[in-house]
């Protein structure tokens, strides 16, 4: 993201600093809880939701080495892997937020309720869960299967997979597993 004019013109390469950045100068909406700013300020739960909202984003953008190392992003493919402990620990990890942030909500909802920016940032590890976990016989917990779903849903998410299929290149040592299946133009 490019921020600026000129002289005073900076990019901003980070994912949650350019996250940071929308909020503060770019939406009316508290990307962190979903609601209007001025909703968020002036109700503590929301300013308790929007810290949570910010501290699993944190993690998650610095952490899950485990699912990261052993489940790399590959949208074409569903693959079988070997899950480290470190990988199964990421997962119960993650479980563990989903089921924190999910308890008591629809079926169909965000973890917030509304989407935020830690829906957004979770769709890259529901996208990873998707291509490795059934070929792996990994068992999640049904409310992140839902919440797996949920994502899947959404319309912008759809989009991205959509454009994944179309991607061409395959870079080999970002590969995993036995890839038992791949869609899109690589298909063959």
């Amino acid at each position: 993201m490019v921020y600026g004019q000129g002289d005073e013109k900076v990019t901003i390469w980070d994912t949650l600093a350019i996250a940071i950045h929308a909020n503060d100068y770019l939406t009316d909406l508290d990307i962190w809880t979903g609601l209007s700013k001025s909703n968020t300020e002036s109700d503590t739960s929301n300013r308790i939701n929007s810290a949570y909202c910010q501290s699993i984003i944190a993690e998650m953008h610095s952490g899950l080495m485990g699912i990261r190392s052993d489940m790399p992003m590959n949208i074409r493919a569903t693959a079988k892997i070997r899950p480290s402990a470190a990988c199964l620990a990421d997962i119960a990890r993650i479980e563990h937020i989903f089921a924190e942030c999910l308890t008591n909500r629809s079926s169909d909802s965000y973890l917030f309720g509304h989407f935020t920016a830690a829906d957004a940032f979770f769709a890259p590890v529901v996208l990873r869960l998707q291509t490795y976990v059934k070929a792996s016989g990994i068992i999640l917990t049904p409310l992140t299967e839902q919440y797996c779903q949920t994502i899947l849903n959404n319309p912008h998410v759809q989009a991205w997979q959509k454009a994944a299929l179309k991607e061409t290149r395959i870079i080999e040592e970002d590969e995993a597993g036995e890839i038992l299946f791949v869609e899109g133009i690589l298909a063959k």
